[in-house]
């Protein structure tokens, strides 16, 4: 079954796609899947549909949903932070949990790019939200992104034209054709998001492509090093940053079903 969600809030709606399997008994076991900068529910070559569907032929649940600001979920891009990603991801979670078909003790949180470092940081600040918000299963980190805050300082240096710090920068910034606003690189700064996402003490897979020129593969190196859990990298060769060829993202799948698999009990 896949189901066409709204979850409603203060800030707006988040909007995403529910996969529910039809075999077998509930609760099921299930995954929050969380995009990318400036992606959607589905992501590059439906890659995020597709896995859903797989996780579900196997009796896996998962929901995929648009971050605010991004694909249908309300909001402006220009209005969203790394913080108020962070937000959303929480509400999901919360929203997924709660689903009577849900077993809330086996939750996964797949994150990719921008979106893993969002997954990773949930996981890693769960803790601080108190004992209502679930364990987390496992985290499965594709192509994710780590510390951000040099990227925010580039990305200011290129609309100024110079690293001179004392340059006005332009509000908002023009980021491949989306507005991004100054409050995104502000709230950078502030957060320590590899170290926060080292706090998590459970199975980790990182899935990185070695030929990643968007997040350099060093950055799922330091993942490795810094998480304490179990702890699994694999380097899929020859694979860009959006695992764009159908070999690679067999790799990816297969790798990804065989985690959550292992690590259901």
């Amino acid at each position: 079954m896949e189901e066409y969600v709204t979850i409603k809030r203060k800030k707006g709606s988040l909007r995403g796609m529910v996969h529910i399997p039809e075999q077998g008994k509930s609760p099921y076991p299930g995954v929050i899947l969380y995009h990318g900068f400036g992606g959607n529910r589905m992501e590059p070559s439906f890659i995020f549909v597709r896995l859903s569907r797989l996780l579900m032929a196997n009796g896996i649940a998962s929901v995929r949903f648009d971050f605010l600001g991004s694909g249908e979920s309300d909001g402006d891009f220009e209005e969203m932070t790394f913080s108020s990603e962070i937000e959303d991801g929480f509400d999901i979670l919360d929203y997924f949990s709660g689903r009577p078909e849900i077993d809330r003790q086996r939750i996964f949180l797949l994150g990719s790019s921008m979106g893993g470092s969002i997954a990773g940081y949930v996981a890693g600040s769960k803790g601080s939200r108190g004992s209502k918000v679930p364990e987390i299963k496992g985290l499965i980190l594709w192509a994710a992104a780590g510390e951000m805050k040099e990227l925010a300082r580039e990305e200011l240096a290129r609309e100024r034209g110079s690293a001179d710090k004392s340059l006005p920068p332009k509000n908002p910034l023009d980021r491949k054709g989306l507005k991004l606003g100054l409050n995104f690189i502000n709230d950078i700064e502030n957060l320590e998001i590899m170290k926060v996402t080292s706090r998590y003490r459970g199975p980790v897979l990182i899935l990185h492509g070695s030929e990643d020129e968007t997040v350099q593969p060093e950055v799922a190196l330091e993942y490795k090093e810094m998480l304490s859990g179990p702890t699994r990298l694999i380097s899929i060769e020859g694979a860009d940053h959006a695992f764009g060829a159908i070999p690679w993202q067999e790799e990816l799948f297969s790798n990804t079903l065989e985690f959550v698999r292992a690590n259901l009990s």
